[in-house]
Protein backbone atom coordinates (compact mmCIF):
# COMPACT_ATOMS: atom_id res chain seq x y z
CA UNK A 1 0.00 0.00 0.00
CA UNK A 2 1.36 3.34 -1.02
CA UNK A 3 0.11 6.19 1.20
CA UNK A 4 0.52 10.20 -0.31
CA UNK A 5 0.30 12.95 1.82
CA UNK A 6 -1.37 16.00 0.12
CA UNK A 7 -0.43 18.81 2.15
CA UNK A 8 -3.42 21.38 2.40
CA UNK A 9 -2.29 25.56 2.24
CA UNK A 10 -4.87 26.03 4.97
CA UNK A 11 -4.32 22.97 6.60
CA UNK A 12 -1.92 22.19 9.97
CA UNK A 13 1.77 21.83 9.61
CA UNK A 14 2.57 17.89 9.47
CA UNK A 15 4.67 16.55 12.58
CA UNK A 16 5.36 12.92 13.68
CA UNK A 17 3.25 11.56 15.77
CA UNK A 18 0.01 13.03 14.76
CA UNK A 19 -3.40 10.62 13.88
CA UNK A 20 -4.49 10.08 10.95
CA UNK A 21 -8.49 8.86 9.09
CA UNK A 22 -7.68 6.49 6.71
CA UNK A 23 -10.21 4.83 4.16
CA UNK A 24 -9.00 2.03 1.94
CA UNK A 25 -11.16 1.16 -1.08
CA UNK A 26 -9.97 -2.41 -2.32
CA UNK A 27 -13.19 -1.67 -5.17
CA UNK A 28 -14.34 -5.38 -4.01
CA UNK A 29 -17.82 -5.34 -4.01
CA UNK A 30 -20.22 -7.92 -1.90
CA UNK A 31 -23.35 -8.46 -2.12
CA UNK A 32 -25.38 -9.90 0.56
CA UNK A 33 -25.70 -13.29 -0.99
CA UNK A 34 -21.72 -13.28 -1.35
CA UNK A 35 -22.23 -12.26 3.05
CA UNK A 36 -25.02 -14.93 3.95
CA UNK A 37 -22.42 -17.87 1.85
CA UNK A 38 -19.26 -16.92 3.60
CA UNK A 39 -21.71 -16.68 7.58
CA UNK A 40 -23.05 -20.27 6.41
CA UNK A 41 -19.53 -21.85 5.84
CA UNK A 42 -18.43 -20.29 9.10
CA UNK A 43 -20.66 -21.76 11.08
CA UNK A 44 -21.27 -25.34 9.04
CA UNK A 45 -24.25 -25.07 7.66
CA UNK A 46 -25.07 -26.06 3.88
CA UNK A 47 -26.45 -23.78 1.27
CA UNK A 48 -28.72 -24.86 -1.17
CA UNK A 49 -26.15 -25.81 -3.76
CA UNK A 50 -24.09 -27.89 -1.65
CA UNK A 51 -27.27 -29.82 -0.26
CA UNK A 52 -28.82 -30.84 -3.71
CA UNK A 53 -24.83 -31.99 -4.59
CA UNK A 54 -24.73 -33.85 -1.48
CA UNK A 55 -21.90 -32.00 -0.03
CA UNK A 56 -21.64 -31.19 3.50
CA UNK A 57 -21.50 -27.45 4.59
Amino acid sequence: MRVAVEPQPDGPVLRSGMSAVVTVDTGRERTLASVWADVRRWLGIAGPAAAAAGRPG
